[in-house]
């Protein structure tokens, strides 16, 4: 039926725009001989990205990939908010992928909303393996973030327990 296939097409767009983005952050983040490689991804091709991701989230509302994947795009181009507001979606729909919980605190974060990205990365478990650039380097934003506007409010005390804060992993 014309249903069966719409369905198919968008799919195989979803697949194709996976398969993308993937290639763009393995060129983005990549290392070789430990010197890290520069982004060689056009701008461009981000923006046109993200323009189809949106017509596709817009039909398939309920499809956590794709929220995730445009939340992704969005952090990216330094757009914390609407980001955000993806991930958050992703999680409702999605609640046991632990990924959206990491991004969702990085673009709180970025919002400077670090009680809630604490209370975000509480709602997901830390991996001893993450290390650093996983969530634990999250974490350590927003206790340190949180950390400074206390020092800068004069509450020096609770501002050395964030710091504190900061230099351990939290228990699972």
């Amino acid at each position: 039926s014309g249903q069966v296939r719409v369905g198919a097409a968008l799919e195989q767009r979803l697949r194709e725009i996976e398969v993308a983005v993937d290639d763009a952050d393995e060129q983005r983040t990549g290392a070789v001989a430990g010197v890290q490689l520069v982004d060689v991804r056009p701008a461009v091709e981000q923006r046109q990205a993200a323009v189809q991701l949106r017509a596709v989230a817009r039909e398939s509302p309920a499809n956590a990939k794709i929220q995730y994947l445009l939340g992704s795009i969005l952090f990216e181009e330094k757009n914390s908010k609407e980001a955000a507001d993806c991930f958050s979606k992703t999680i409702l729909l999605e609640p046991g992928f632990e990924p959206a919980y990491h991004d969702l605190a990085a673009a709180q974060i970025n919002l400077d909303q670090t009680k809630e990205a604490l209370e975000t990365l509480g709602r997901t478990r830390f991996h001893v393996w993450e290390g650093e650039g996983g969530i634990h380097s999250v974490y350590v934003a927003a206790r340190l973030g949180r950390g400074r506007r206390l020092l800068a409010r004069g509450e020096a005390a609770a501002a050395l327990e964030e710091f504190r804060s900061a230099a351990a992993i939290p228990a699972n």
